[in-house]
């Protein structure tokens, strides 16, 4: 029996590799739930556009599905202290819209894309609505018996990053205004992770019956950001 996944901003830069790694294996049939269609064919991907605000289109979408994966919402950090009634709307009640609608199917496993910064000082709106996220998350799938996964990724990198990606805007000021402008005084460090290497995480999901209810996914080198400026 085939597995029917269906990923909510599966269109995106984290949801695309994930996707295509999935779709490696004939026995998943994927659904991608998005605003944006993929830039991608698959004889085994249907793809649904939609919005996860819309309450009854992602109960139609998620029916009769065995995995939920949830990387749809808003993720540019630089921006969400200006823009917090979106980010609350889109990451808090987004994910709320999803969560409601697994208690009416039987999903093998939920799977929801949060963030490092949950653990962090910095990461404004966002931070504060992964965290909320989090906490709506644990509470539900527990109380309704759902089996439940939350991926806390670290800093992402790699082709197909879009605006608002640390290593994308970084490399942009560089090579169109041959400056920088960074806000930190550089001895912040991060463990960068290739995007590819984020969507390995996929066949432990889909194969290991018994996993960790929160992942850390994240380089193991750190770096300090005056020296990832330097090499840009």
């Amino acid at each position: 029996m085939k597995n029917r996944i269906i990923i909510f901003g599966g269109s995106g830069f984290l949801g695309k590799y994930f996707c295509k790694n999935m779709l490696s294996n004939n026995s998943n049939q994927l659904i991608i739930f998005d605003k944006t269609k993929p830039d991608f064919t698959h004889k085994n991907l249907k793809f649904i556009k939609g919005d996860i605000l819309n309450k009854q289109s992602v109960f139609k979408a998620i029916k009769g599905s065995t995995h939920v994966f949830h990387l749809a919402g808003w993720s540019d950090l630089e921006t969400s202290n200006t823009n917090l009634e979106k980010v609350i709307s889109q990451n808090v009640q987004g994910t709320l819209n999803i969560l409601e609608n697994l208690k009416h199917n039987r999903i093998k496993k939920f799977i929801y894309s949060s963030s490092l910064y949950v653990f962090s000082k910095y990461g404004g709106f966002y931070k504060t609505s992964k965290q909320m996220s989090e906490i709506l998350i644990k509470d539900i799938c527990e109380y309704n018996k759902i089996n439940y996964h939350i991926l806390r990724f670290g800093s992402i990198y790699g082709p197909g990053a879009k605006k608002g990606n640390a290593i994308y805007d970084l490399v942009n000021q560089a090579l169109n205004y041959k400056r920088i402008n960074y806000w930190g005084d550089g001895n912040e460090t991060r463990q960068y992770i290739h995007v590819k290497d984020t969507a390995k995480i996929c066949d432990l999901i889909m194969s290991k019956k018994k996993l960790d209810r929160f992942i850390t996914l994240s380089g193991q080198e750190s770096i300090r950001m005056k020296d990832l400026l330097l090499i840009i």
